[in-house]
């Protein structure tokens, strides 16, 4: 990503500037969510629709590897499933999340933040 210029440079030298997020796994891929250089993030405010929102750089491995920035669909849709990760898991919740899907699981949370949430699929 620092060769295609997707990232700043100064990143590699500031650990604390990249917060993992979330880790959703299915049978066939696994989508990991990292928020990089986003100083406003508020895990408290984080399950609400335009808060936290995070720009998107799509990265595939792969036979071979690309990285690019995401389009508006997959920009929108990792910020809706992160969004209800955080609505799912419930006040006082805190990244890193978890959430596995593989072998045909289901994810039930026991305190989410309301009784609507969003649905988490690829």
């Amino acid at each position: 990503m620092l060769d295609k210029q997707l990232i700043s440079p100064d990143t590699k030298y500031d650990p604390s500037a990249i917060r993992f997020l979330a880790t959703e796994r299915w049978d066939l891929r696994t989508f990991i969510v990292f928020d990089m250089l986003h100083d406003s993030y508020d895990p408290d405010k984080a399950h609400l629709p335009g808060q936290d929102d995070l720009p998107v750089i799509s990265v595939f491995f792969g036979l071979k590897e690309s990285a690019s920035i995401a389009g508006r669909p997959i920009t929108n849709k990792v910020n809706s499933d992160i969004r209800a990760i955080h609505n799912a898991t419930g006040p006082g919740s805190r990244p890193p999340f978890l959430v596995d899907h593989t072998g045909g699981k289901v994810p039930f949370y026991t305190n989410p933040r309301n009784s609507c949430t969003a649905s988490i699929a690829p």
